[in-house]
């Protein structure tokens, strides 16, 4: 197989008359390509599952769900959103909450009344979790028992509604608090009134870190997410193309995905959660990452799809305790969300010959959707992130944005079906992300070579890409900069053989000052999520260097203090 091969398998299966069909449509004036048979709307995505009907859905700890005990939940709880809380079509409502099954039913609720969903970031402090909730003005939050603790702490009175799930943990009842148990039993005597929605209208709001610190809330329309799921499934597609069936092993008889990253982010809602609903196959959950429970999970239900960053892929096959425990179900092992290591693909192959290996590139700006690969078309050029989308252009610019030959290395710039619509409430982000002529700036630095694949080499803008989760090195900065000792201060991301980039950060104190590394870690312990505490912090007694415009230089900071990062 040849990528020549590859390229006219794509043309053959996205021609006219295929189900993969390409067809055009137009975004801010420009001609952009779109899949002719993909879902209208986020609708039509929610409800692809209801025909799966008894086949079992959902593992989350002692829940087991079918696909018809899911939406009998979804169907309650959209009742009593639209009839009992009053959301109307096109309302924020946020989820604030670790993975369970009932983040997915408050997902699919949300979408199935015509509101925004905001799926807000569990791992935020309280500060940040005000933030965001600020920024999204939600009619309702849905939440679990720690999150709730959080909001408490910021608000006397919440502005708006709060359910709250009892399957992370017993709830404390107190006023402004619907348990969530009991607003399904009221919604299931209820009915709720079907919608209809503009196929351009936002469907959810996803936050991503941004250079200034504070998050921007990526806004995303129904068909932007119903292409980026038609994208997940011709990639499946191709790839069964070009190498045929994959037969079930290790005691598999159907599809099972385990979900191990969380369904805020693009990586675990598309893949673990809207794809697997959409084709009718198992979800298996994890309330937090851990080693020896996904590898039981594994064996005892067959999971054949192990979709995460590779910090995790890395912790799962070098674990001691791997042979302990059956892995053979699995069929697909798909790498995203952060930089791979190189020894990664090979360690893959050796411990799982058998499995499919899959990389990607994407941002949630862009619902996921770049460039992917998998199987046979992987192993053409395994440091590559993938071939391009049908539905994504892509250019290679110089730091004017002039386009330049794309086998050069520049920023990538994306223009497509699936780019955001704006930056929520952010009409300056919104200007800066895109060029003048309408290009999405990535950040991201690379090229394509000759054969149509694309290859990262490197990132223009300074978020620190920290096991999957976007960092903005400015916010801890702010913080490090309240302790009244600190003069200077820099963080930067430095590679890291199991996260992709681990934090570091260089710090000048004023002259006198005794502070010591462990007091500034508790310093910034106290005002930051604890992944965002640098992992490297260095004591300088001399000014730290700076650039030609007397600005603070990262970069030589970054030579001077961690010249092999």
């Amino acid at each position: 197989m040849t990528p020549d091969d590859i390229h006219q398998k794509i043309r053959e299966i996205t021609a006219q008359g295929g189900y993969f069909e390409i067809t055009e449509t137009q975004v801010g004036g420009a001609a952009v390509s779109m899949f002719k048979s993909a879902p209208r709307d986020m609708l039509d995505v929610v409800s692809a599952g209801r025909q799966f009907n008894d086949q079992p859905f959902m593992v989350f700890e002692e829940y087991r769900y079918t696909f018809a005990q899911f939406y009998s939940e979804v169907d309650a709880l959209s009742a009593y959103l639209q009839q009992t809380i009053g959301v109307q079509k096109g309302d924020r409502v946020a989820i604030a909450m670790q993975n369970c099954p009932h983040w997915s039913v408050a997902f699919y609720a949300i979408l199935s009344v015509g509101a925004v969903a905001v799926p807000l970031n569990s791992w935020s402090t309280a500060e940040e979790l005000q933030f965001l909730l600020t920024n999204a003005d939600p009619a309702c939050v849905i939440v679990d028992p720690r999150r709730l603790a959080l909001i408490q702490a910021c608000y006397q009175t919440p502005p708006w509604s709060i359910l709250v799930t009892s399957q992370l943990g017993e709830v404390t009842r107190s006023d402004h608090v619907i348990v969530l148990d009991a607003a399904l039993k009221a919604g299931s005597a209820l009915t709720f009134e079907p919608v209809q929605v503009d196929p351009l209208a936002a469907a959810m709001i996803m936050y991503t870190s941004g250079s200034t610190g504070k998050s921007k809330g990526v806004v995303s329309s129904h068909r932007s997410v119903a292409q980026a799921i038609m994208n997940m499934l011709y990639l499946g597609f191709l790839t069964m193309s070009v190498e045929g069936v994959r037969d079930y092993r290790g005691g598999a008889t159907s599809e099972a995905a385990l979900l191990t990253v969380p369904l805020f982010h693009g990586t675990g809602l598309i893949s673990g959660l809207l794809l697997p609903a959409f084709i009718g196959s198992k979800v298996v959950m994890l309330r937090k990452w851990d080693t020896e429970r996904a590898l039981e999970l594994i064996d005892r239900e067959k999971v054949t799809t192990l979709s995460s960053v590779p910090a995790i892929l890395r912790d799962l096959i070098t674990s001691p305790l791997r042979h302990r425990y059956s892995i053979e179900s699995l069929l697909r092992v798909i790498a995203g969300g952060a930089a791979m290591p190189t020894d990664l693909p090979k360690l893959i192959s050796t411990e799982l010959p058998h499995a499919s290996r899959s990389a990607g590139f994407g941002m949630t700006e862009t619902v996921a959707v770049g460039a992917q690969m998998a199987g046979i078309i992987y192993d053409l050029y395994p440091s590559a992130a993938g071939i391009i989308s049908p539905i994504m252009q892509f250019r290679i610019a110089d730091a004017d944005d002039r386009e330049i030959d794309r086998q050069s290395d520049g920023e990538i710039q994306l223009r497509g079906v699936t780019c955001l619509t704006e930056y929520w409430r952010n009409p300056e982000a919104t200007q800066r992300a895109f060029t003048q002529d309408g290009w999405l700036k990535t950040g991201d630095l690379g090229h394509i070579n000759s054969d149509g694949f694309l290859f990262i080499t490197g990132r223009s803008k300074e978020i620190v890409i920290r096991g999957g989760e976007n960092i903005s090195p400015n916010e801890i900065e702010d913080a490090a900069y309240q302790n009244l000792a600190v003069k200077e201060c820099v963080v930067f991301g430095v590679a890291d053989q199991r996260l992709g980039e681990e934090l570091a950060m260089v710090v000048y104190l004023h002259s006198g000052s005794e502070l010591e590394e462990h007091a500034l870690r508790e310093h910034l312990a106290g005002r930051l999520a604890s992944f965002k505490v640098p992992r490297y912090i260095t004591l300088r007694n001399e000014p730290l260097p700076r650039n030609n415009s007397e600005k603070l230089d990262k970069l030589a900071c970054k030579r001077l203090c961690y010249p092999e990062g």
